[in-house]
């Protein structure tokens, strides 16, 4: 990698922002099980973390889960194992990091967790393949031809899409949409005269988006 730019925006709604940014280029890694011809891996990591409901969980896949993935026993030989085993530790150690736990009045213990979370957006790049990994519904494009063409690396995890819908509906959950009431809007007003579009979400969550890997 010789150069690269990167730019987030936090939007006109909220005074901070959700959305955390990681990049790692030009990194060696040696953890190959056969060195005999003392070859390194060339590891480039490139990262969008899209926040909700705050900006903790962001903000911890910043930090680690790139760690994570680099410290796995699969990798760099396994990359799709080590990506795996990486969003399972990191979702496991954010669940842990962020609870707390106190008494009521009945001196009965709760739980609250912290409820941020984060779709993600990963190009991992190991000597020259491209590995891309995608939680949630930001997207990925590779640009070629000076700009001119472009190619999409990734797959939004749209509950209408029917791949996802398929995988939701075998996973025993349900896919609805949101009252127009909600938005502010009068009853019998045409969603096709908004000028956007309500989006589908999923039960039990009540998400836009569905939590699941997809490579």
């Amino acid at each position: 990698i010789s150069s690269y730019a990167a730019n987030i925006y936090k939007g006109p709604v909220r005074n901070y922002n959700e959305d955390r940014i990681s990049v790692i280029v030009n990194v060696k890694h040696n953890n190959y099980q056969n060195l005999k011809d003392k070859t390194y891996a060339k590891i480039s990591f490139f990262a969008i973390y899209d926040g909700h409901a705050g900006n903790k969980c962001c903000e911890y896949l910043k930090n680690n889960l790139h760690i994570y993935i680099f410290e796995s026993s699969f990798f760099p030989e396994e990359p799709i194992k080590a990506i795996q085993q990486a969003f399972d530790k990191c979702e496991k150690k954010f669940l842990e990091a962020n609870q707390t736990r106190n008494k009521n009045q009945k001196n009965k213990i709760i739980t609250n967790f912290d409820h941020s979370g984060s779709c993600a957006i990963i190009v991992l790049i190991i000597n020259n393949d491209c590995y891309t990994i995608n939680l949630g519904d930001s997207r990925a494009l590779y640009s070629y031809n000076s700009g001119n063409k472009f190619y999409q690396l990734s797959r939004d995890h749209k509950p209408n899409d029917p791949l996802e819908k398929s995988r939701i509906y075998k996973a025993g959950g349900s896919i609805y949409k949101t009252n127009l009431a909600s938005y502010g809007f009068a009853f019998g007003v045409n969603e096709s005269s908004l000028g956007f579009q309500i989006p589908y979400r999923i039960l039990p969550g009540r998400l836009a988006v569905s939590k699941f890997l997809l490579f």
